[in-house]
């Protein structure tokens, strides 16, 4: 199962994890360390900056609650050997 959403939050994530694990499946979280302004340069919803900004700001890292990867800004490899790692 894979949640792609803009979980900004634990809490907003961790019904998600609980439900997998409580049916025995690994659970695996991918944070992607992107700077602010490099969201805002991406951002093809249409979302209004200040709303990025203000997302940017209630930013809590999966790490300590959740020790598995961080992907620091744009690291296009790493992604690729993601895709083609079976977690």
């Amino acid at each position: 199962m894979v949640v792609d959403n803009t979980n900004v939050s634990v809490w907003e994530y961790a019904q998600y994890v609980n439900i997998a694990q409580a049916m025995d499946y690994d659970v695996r979280i991918v944070e992607f360390d992107t700077p602010v302004e490099v969201s805002i340069e991406r951002n093809i919803h249409g979302v209004p900056i200040e709303v990025i900004r203000q997302m940017a700001n209630r930013w809590e890292s999966v790490l300590p609650w959740h020790r598995d990867l961080v992907v620091k800004g744009d690291q296009k490899d790493l992604l690729r050997e993601i895709k083609s790692t079976n977690f």
